[in-house]
This record gives C-alpha cells, sequence and structure tokens, in this order.
C-alpha cells in the first residue's frame, strides 16, 4: 500500500475495531440481560417451589425476582453504561448470595440438615459470584469481590465450626465438607484471577507492540514511512513485479544545498523545510505510491505500476511544487532521480541507479530532474527543470 493508502486503511482499520467493540458492547449488553432475566427465574420458581418454613424465600425471593427482572429492562434500554451495570450486576448478586448464605448458618443448621442445600446449591452460587466478578469487573474488582466473598464464608463457617468443635469434637464429621468447599472456592479465586490476568496483560501487550510496530516504520519527524518501511514496501513491490510483470518506478529527491539552512537558522528551521516537504508528497503522491523519508534530507517515492515515463511526469510535477512554493517559509529547490526496475534487477539495483541519477544531477548543477535508463544511463532530463 502507499502512503495515502496506508493512511485510509488506518482509517479503515480503526473504523472496522470501532464496529467490532460495538458489536461486542451489544452482545455484552444482551448477556448481561439475559443473565439478569435468568436470575429473575430462578428466584421466582425457587419461590413457587419453596418451603412454607423458609422466611428468606418466602418474602427476599419475589423482591429479589422483581429486581433482576428490573436490571434486565434497565440494561437492555441502553442507556447506562456497561460498567455501571457489571457493577450493579455484580453487586445485587454478592449481596443476594452472601445474604442467603448468611442466613443459612445464623437460623439454619449448617453441619446437619442444611449442609447439603449448602454443598448443592449456594456454594456453586458463590463459585459462579467469583467467576462473574472476574469477568465482569476485571482482575482488580474480581480480586476484591472474590477476596471478600470467600473470607466472608470462611467466617461465616468458622462461626459454626469452632463452637461444634469446642463442645464435641466427635459431632463435626461433616466440617470436611466444608473445608473441602473452601478449597474449591479458593481454586475458583486462583484460576479466575489468572485467567483474567493473562487477558487482560495478553491485550495490553498486543496493543503495545501495535503501537510500537507503527512506530518502528513511521519517521518521528516527517510523520512518512522511514526507510525500513519503505524497504519492506519495496521488497513486496518488487516481488509482484517479478510474478506478475508489473511496472516499477521509484523517485529519490534531495533538497538542494539543504544544510546551509540548517547552518544559517538553526535545526528547527530545517525540520520545518522536511515537514513542509513531507506534507506536499503525503497531498499529491497517489493512493498506491508509498513516500519515505530515505534519510536526511532525501525522499524516496516508491510508484508502483508505473513506468519511466510516468514517473518522469510525477517527478517533474514534484519539482514543479517544490521550486514554486516555500516550504518552511524557504525558497528552496531538489534534485530528482527516477528509474523504473529492469529485467533482473534486484531491489538494490534500483535503488543504486536511481541514487545515480540523483547525483548526476547534482554534478549537472542541481536543480533538475534526472531519468535513468537501463543499467544507470541517463537518457532524459525534465522539461520543467528550474533555471
Amino acid at each position: 500500500m502507499g502512503q495515502s493508502q496506508g493512511k485510509r486503511d488506518s482509517w479503515q482499520a480503526i473504523e472496522h475495531y470501532r464496529s467490532t467493540l460495538a458489536s461486542l458492547a451489544h452482545y455484552r449488553r444482551w448477556s448481561n440481560a439475559g443473565v439478569a432475566a435468568l436470575g429473575s427465574a430462578i428466584f421466582l420458581i425457587s419461590w413457587c417451589y419453596r418451603d412454607p418454613a423458609d422466611v428468606f424465600i418466602a418474602w427476599g425471593y419475589p423482591v429479589f425476582g422483581a429486581i433482576f427482572a428490573g436490571l434486565a429492562w434497565w440494561t437492555l434500554r441502553g442507556r447506562s453504561r456497561l460498567v455501571l451495570i457489571d457493577r450493579v450486576l455484580v453487586g445485587l448478586a454478592a449481596v443476594i448470595i452472601l445474604g442467603r448464605l448468611a442466613w443459612h448458618y445464623l437460623v439454619g443448621d449448617p453441619l446437619g440438615a442444611n449442609l447439603m442445600p449448602l454443598v448443592g446449591g449456594h456454594y456453586w452460587a458463590v463459585g459462579l459470584l467469583i467467576v462473574g466478578s472476574f469477568l465482569l469487573l476485571g482482575f482488580q474488582g474480581g480480586a476484591i469481590v472474590g477476596g471478600l466473598s470467600l473470607g466472608l464464608s470462611v467466617l461465616l463457617a468458622s462461626s459454626v465450626v469452632v463452637p461444634c468443635i469446642d463442645v464435641d469434637s466427635t459431632r463435626c464429621d461433616n466440617v470436611v465438607y466444608l473445608a473441602r468447599i473452601h478449597l474449591f472456592l479458593l481454586v475458583f479465586v486462583v484460576l479466575s484471577s489468572t485467567a483474567v490476568l493473562l487477558r487482560d496483560r495478553t491485550r495490553d501487550v498486543v496493543a503495545k507492540l501495535g503501537v510500537l510496530e507503527e512506530v518502528a516504520r513511521t519517521d518521528h519527524l516527517s510523520g512518512l514511512s522511514n526507510r525500513r518501511a519503505g524497504e519492506a514496501f519495496l521488497a513486496t513491490q518488487f516481488e509482484l513485479n517479478r510474478r506478475y510483470g508489473h511496472p516499477l518506478s521509484v523517485i529519490l529527491i534531495d533538497l538542494d544545498n539543504f544544510k546551509r539552512i540548517n547552518d544559517a537558522y538553526g535545526h528547527p528551521a530545517g525540520d520545518s523545510v522536511i515537514v513542509a516537504l513531507a506534507d506536499m508528497l503525503r497531498r499529491e503522491a497517489r493512493d498506491v505510491d508509498m513516500a519515505v523519508r530515505w534519510g536526511g534530507d532525501e525522499f524516496l517515492v516508491i510508484c508502483p505500476e508505473t513506468g519511466r515515463e510516468d514517473a518522469l511526469r510525477t517527478a517533474a510535477r514534484f519539482h514543479s511544487l517544490i521550486t514554486a512554493d516555500c516550504l518552511g517559509g524557504f525558497d528552496v529547490t531538489a534534485t530528482l532521480g527516477v528509474a523504473e526496475l529492469q529485467w533482473g534487477d534486484r531491489p538494490e539495483d534500483l535503488i543504486q541507479r536511481v541514487d545515480e541519477q540523483l547525483y548526476r544531477g547534482k554534478e549537472a548543477g542541481r536543480n533538475t530532474v534526472r531519468l535513468g535508463g537501463d543499467r544507470g544511463d541517463a537518457v532524459a532530463e525534465s522539461s520543467q527543470s528550474a533555471p
């Protein structure tokens, strides 16, 4: 892709990522709404088949079902941030699940008749709370909610286990079940935290690699592709030329007596000239072309699908724009070399030949455009050269 094409593709990539993020947010919103709706259904079904003596279910579950149904509706309206919805969903689930767990320990018989309901139902809800908190709130939020949930569960279990052991340890055989359950919950915390931490760090590394790759391919001053990116693009176009016979030409641009500007006015003035020339090339080059800051005050324009005559006309146009405009506030001229890839050439042969044309243009008095023929012979000079 060329410089302008690369910029356009970058914007297309950004739009693609934005569209993907919007789709993921839409899916996430519907997922949260589905979880809230399922939670409401669980509460209502449990209420319908409740134990009449269970006051917590009799009075609490209809309220919880209505709250989760309202949360599902609120989520689908899409007027609230997903982060807020995640926090509300996890917060409500934590209050209800841990509240129900506390009810069992404070009112029921957790080492006797209520042991299997705890093991078979409520502790699985605690496990889901731990995993869900990591998934929805990330590593830090999940660590807080998951750690507090596990800690509260341990405290509640200790509140009945310790007195039981003090009174009669022979009646506390079921303690082993509670110990195993809490070890399982600890495994949930460890695995969930590890998975989410790896996910977040991997995402950060991938994002930073993308930024570093862009930095590694871009010249920091001009904003054009740097020599490394230009060489890679030239190699790709060379392979297309070799396989399909597509023409390929390059234009090498060198500012005349650029050192004088730096010496007389300072490097910031010289930088302004470089930036102005880069802006002109970025604006005037075709979408398929790539403008490269080749080094110092040298710029290379790689022109795929372009023969020597078309490349000469393009170079002459660049030359006219450079001499007609005040780049960075200075009247400057440039010498340009033009060369086309020939049969049997390697990329370095093409660069050497265009560099020879540039050198010959410098020897001829600068401020000109030189076209190279086969193996570097100078066969033409732009009629648009400045006097």
